[in-house]
């Protein structure tokens, strides 16, 4: 699967009961970058999706996208803070990391420092290695909503939690999407 056909994928699988705004897609999808040296998996991203201010993936990711716009707001308190009112560069942050999502107040960054912009998420100072690449975690993404989606009213149990059945096919499901390396990080931070 390419980046193309993980961005096709996350849009076709978004609209259920519960996700909030719109992602479109703005084009045709290209199969892949020409020339990796001057393009990123995150630009081509943004430029094949179109993300309404506010789209929310409901459900069990709870997870807040952002669009090209809409990027800035998500660096607040992260790769940027305010110091006497004025914004800086924090310097504890990973410079060439661009938030992308947030999952309530943790944050879901890709690494720009490489083409395929691996994904990270910050919980509490602590980084957790969500997917190699942002189109694995894309695909991830997908793969939960649908999992979701399967399960219907057996996601939680009385007590909210999630249920064990649940937790086994999400595993399941994103294992050979993002490798034993990633997996724990990616369900710390989305189903835990």
């Amino acid at each position: 699967m390419t980046l193309a056909d993980a961005v096709v994928d996350l849009v076709g699988t978004f609209g259920r009961t519960g996700d909030r705004g719109s992602l479109t897609l703005t084009g045709e999808p290209s199969p892949g970058r020409t020339d990796p040296g001057t393009s990123s998996a995150l630009e081509d991203f943004l430029a094949t999706v179109d993300i309404e201010r506010g789209t929310a993936i409901g459900g069990v990711l709870a997870l807040e996208l952002a669009g090209r716009d809409d990027l800035p707001r998500l660096q607040e308190g992260r790769a940027v803070v305010h110091v006497h009112g004025e914004p800086r560069a924090d310097t504890s942050w990973p410079g060439s990391w661009v938030v992308i999502a947030l999952t309530g107040e943790h944050g879901v960054a890709v690494d720009t420092s490489s083409p395929e912009c691996p994904v990270r998420g910050s919980v509490a100072g602590t980084y957790l290695p969500l997917a190699d690449a942002l189109e694995d975690w894309l695909r991830g993404v997908a793969a939960v909503m649908r999992v979701e989606r399967e399960h219907g009213d057996h996601v939680r149990d009385a007590d909210l939690n999630l249920t064990t059945a649940f937790l086994d096919d999400a595993r399941e499901a994103l294992l050979p999407v993002l490798g034993e390396d990633c997996l724990d990080g990616f369900t710390e931070l989305h189903l835990a």
